[in-house]
């Protein structure tokens, strides 16, 4: 750890934190259901008060004031979210959202789905998601499979690119920081009547930290390197048409372990990523905006390369392994306003899904190959949901989903989600029951662990909350049950060596949110989750579930100019599964807390500083047994606007 740099960030934030004159400034924190925008939800743009879905919405000024440059970072901060990484940058990175699998959670960039169609379970790693060019993050709780298919089980998580408008601007900036960190970004946007555009483009390095834990004598740091580069051109021929090109490229490399634990390091272990997400959307509005027409297409690829080369910890020893995963999408979605209170959205999709893997080896025990050659799912979809409102009080969306899969057929859900808003008392009551379903991958069907004729997953899911605004919206409480059951569990067969469908999950629990607008410059937020995931077939835990997890921020604006944040989050207990024994053994992997800080001073007009602080009080802690995570870390940086 570099203290040097560490005191210097730390006393930077001191000073400018001396001040104790006030200032009107709008908070990044504060929420207002009423004017806070999503359009992920029923795939149409509403407000959060309208939707019976539970949602939360980091838009592009708490991202700003945070300072985090990956996305899983803001994930940690959300209700009913867990982030689990093995390892440092560039280590595997899962996403629970209310306890389901990460495999359940659906991402989605620019509206196109990016899972990776070559991971074992076509789940997304969140290891390299930079928070570059992002205007705001909706991460949907619940089944969302009637608007989304398969892989939306447990919900999703849309990230919206930001889009340009008015004359030309941009910002370069350049942050240094513990574990030789360097990050250096540049962006531009801006627009005309019938022209706007944005681009971004990022460099960060770091030295890091060994993966396999330097609590277990492991020395050798493995290193990580990221360059991305995002964009979007909005062309408007005519009135009411718009397409949209949206592209985003992420190019990684990082050091690996070998193995969580005592000896896991190895020097010559790396890893090579590289995704790559497309898109084109038009956008076709009649009749005053009461019949719309909307198309999307777009491809997101996936690339990774792991070396193995022979080194003092395995001199007899190398592997090669790479994979390709594609997805391609194609839909068509109309959205009908046939009067104010009544709105129908429905639409068509097709989806292919491709995959390729290669693994060779050799050891003292031989030469090995494991390969399977370009696969294929296609899936054809239909969907509809009809949006009813009455008095602008009660809203109500009922929907129903098909999907023909090319490998197991048909798979049908539905979703009924009222919501109801009583302004008198300033309270809101909402819901929701579903169901969904998750599709085998192509890894589970076709690899030499495959087995072709897997059955989906399949879930039945419902939630039901309150939120209470106080002293005229400056408060406001909200409370949330939710519960998950999930059958045909796909998981791997030790005893033959193939995937399969077994067992039962259910995942049920309580989530309590708050904020405060203490005065004009002070905002205070919080949330607390309760989640019981378990297997129901043995009554055990699930693993990297925490039962218990809450945190909460304050932030301050004490001086003109100045923005500044401080807040903790407290990760409970949870089981885990120590895979250095053979056979593997299970592990409780202990609680932890962690505090955090950033604040960024407007010096001058086109001049910005930021400074951050990361687990501030160097916290030892895991959150994948055998693996090392980050200690105390200080950042600071300046940005120049033009």
């Amino acid at each position: 750890m570099d203290h040097r740099r560490l005191v210097a960030a730390a006393a930077a934030a001191a000073f400018l934190l001396a001040a104790s004159s006030r200032a009107q400034i709008d908070s990044a924190l504060a929420v207002d259901p009423a004017s806070t925008h999503l359009s992920s939800v029923d795939r149409i743009d509403e407000t959060l008060e309208q939707v019976g879905n539970d949602a939360t919405v980091i838009d592009r000024k708490e991202i700003e004031l945070r300072g985090e440059p990956f996305l899983a970072d803001l994930l940690r901060t959300v209700p009913g979210v867990d982030v689990v990484q093995a390892g440092g940058p560039g280590g595997t990175t899962s996403v629970f959202i209310r306890g389901s699998d990460s495999s359940h959670t659906l991402v989605l960039v620019d509206g196109m789905p990016v899972n990776d169609a070559a991971s074992t379970s076509a789940s997304y790693d969140f290891a390299n998601m930079t928070t570059d060019n992002i205007e705001r993050i909706e991460i949907l709780r619940g089944p969302q499979s009637v608007m989304y298919g398969s892989d939306a089980i447990g919900g999703v998580i849309s990230i919206v690119t930001r889009k340009g408008s008015g004359k030309a601007k941009g910002s370069v900036s350049a942050e240094w920081g513990s574990y030789n960190t360097d990050i250096y970004k540049g962006d531009l946007n801006g627009g005309s009547k019938f022209l706007d555009y944005s681009a971004s483009a990022s460099r960060q390095a770091t030295g890091s930290i060994p993966a396999a834990g330097s609590d277990y004598g492991n020395t050798i740091r493995d290193p990580y390197r990221d360059t991305t580069l995002s964009g979007s051109l909005g062309i408007k021929p005519a009135k009411g048409v718009r397409l949209d090109l949206d592209a985003r490229d992420s190019n990684s490399f990082y050091g690996l372990a070998d193995y969580g634990g005592a000896g896991g390091q190895d020097p010559a272990y790396t890893g090579a990523f590289r995704e790559t997400d497309l898109s084109a959307h038009l956008t076709v509005s009649d009749f005053d905006g009461r019949l719309v027409q909307k198309v999307l297409a777009g491809e997101s690829t996936t690339s990774r390369l792991f070396l193995d080369n022979p080194s003092y910890v395995n001199p007899t020893s190398q592997s090669n392994e790479s994979t390709y995963g594609q997805t391609t999408k194609f839909s068509y979605q109309i959205v009908a306003k046939p009067a104010s209170w009544n709105t129908l959205t429905a639409g068509v999709e097709s989806q292919e899904e491709r995959a390729h893997e290669s693994y060779t080896s050799v050891s003292s025990y031989g030469p090995y190959d494991s390969i399977f050659g370009n696969q294929d799912i296609y899936t054809k979809s239909a969907f509809a949901e009809e949006l009813l409102k009455y008095d602008d009080r009660f809203f109500i969306s009922i929907g129903g989903r098909h999907d023909d899969n090319s490998q197991f057929g048909s798979a049908d859900t539905y979703r009924v989600s009222p919501n109801f808003l009583i302004p008198e008392t300033q309270t809101q009551l909402k819901a929701s029951i579903g169901t969904g379903f998750k599709a085998p991958s192509i890894y589970q069907l076709y690899s030499q662990y495959g087995y072709a004729g897997l059955s989906p997953e399949r879930s039945f899911s419902y939630d039901a909350g309150i939120s209470q605004d106080f002293w005229d919206k400056r408060a406001s409480l909200g409370a949330t049950y939710f519960h998950e059951d999930v059958r045909d569990l796909i998981d791997f067969n030790s005893a033959t060596n193939v995937y399969y469908n077994v067992g039962r999950s259910r995942s049920q629990g309580v989530e309590l949110t708050g904020q405060v607008l203490a005065a004009s410059s002070v905002t205070v937020r919080g949330n607390f989750t309760y989640t019981d995931a378990r297997d129901l077939d043995n009554n055990t835990e699930l693993l990297r579930r925490p039962a218990i997890k809450f945190g909460g921020d304050l932030e301050l604006h004490p001086v003109k100019g100045l923005s500044w944040l401080i807040g903790a989050t407290y990760t409970g207990p949870s089981q885990d599964m120590n895979y250095s024994n053979y056979p593997a053994t299970p592990v409780t992997l202990g609680g932890y807390g962690l505090w955090h800080t950033s604040a960024e001073y407007q010096l001058a007009s086109h001049l910005t500083l930021t400074a951050r602080i990361d687990n501030m009080f160097d916290k030892r802690y895991e959150q994948v047994e055998g693996y090392g995570t980050l200690g105390a870390a200080g950042y600071g940086g300046v940005k120049l606007s033009f």
